[in-house]
């Protein structure tokens, strides 16, 4: 299912056939669940997933990253323990996909030299989850689903100066400042976020 092995050329540029497959570890999880009753709203969800269901995809496609360092070098003792850039946690049905630091435009100079410098700004892509909320499965977390409105300035530790709606790729930024984003089931928001 996961890996194929082929003696032939699959026309897919390589015209050979693949015979150099690596041994892969893969994750896996089955998640068996009963749903309640009929959709509250006739209108069909099971083609969404669960909650569970969805932080349990979460945490295979995003793994914690745990950095170590030596506790007898001087940086590391500067280094606090733990820190959060958050204030508050995001809603569970809510998924920060991503949050970039900007740069300013790239200054090239004399024989191909490069030059860029980052902004003090991010970018940052929201995805509300669409949900079947006829699972009878809990959450391992507490957390608190949302309506889909979700205050951007109220989240980070360091208020943002400035927070302007965006398109997906930040290509066109909208003059009009906003405090608070509304999304709907299975929409993605990129927002620039001035510190």
């Amino acid at each position: 299912m996961l890996d194929r092995r082929l003696n032939q050329d699959d026309d897919r540029g390589l015209a050979q056939g693949v015979l150099d497959n690596k041994r892969t570890e893969s994750q896996f999880f089955l998640l068996l669940e009963t749903l309640s009753g009929q959709p509250p709203d006739n209108d069909p969800t099971i083609g969404y997933h669960s909650l569970p269901a969805h932080h349990l995809s979460l945490a295979l496609h995003y793994p914690l990253s745990i950095l170590v360092g030596q506790i007898d070098h001087a940086a590391s003792s500067e280094i606090p323990a733990s820190t959060s850039l958050l204030a508050q946690a995001y809603p569970c049905d809510i998924h920060p996909i991503a949050i970039r630091t900007l740069s300013q435009p790239t200054i090239y100079g004399p024989g191909g030299t490069r030059s860029t410098k980052p902004q003090s700004s991010s970018g940052m892509v929201l995805h509300r989850l669409g949900v079947e909320c006829r699972s009878k499965k809990e959450l391992l977390t507490k957390c608190e689903t949302s309506d889909g409105k979700i205050s951007i300035k109220s989240q980070f530790v360091e208020k943002p100066k400035t927070v302007h709606d965006s398109s997906l790729t930040l290509m066109y930024v909208s003059d009009k400042e906003t405090d608070s984003l509304l999304l709907n089931p299975m929409e993605l928001k990129t927002v620039k976020i001035s510190f």
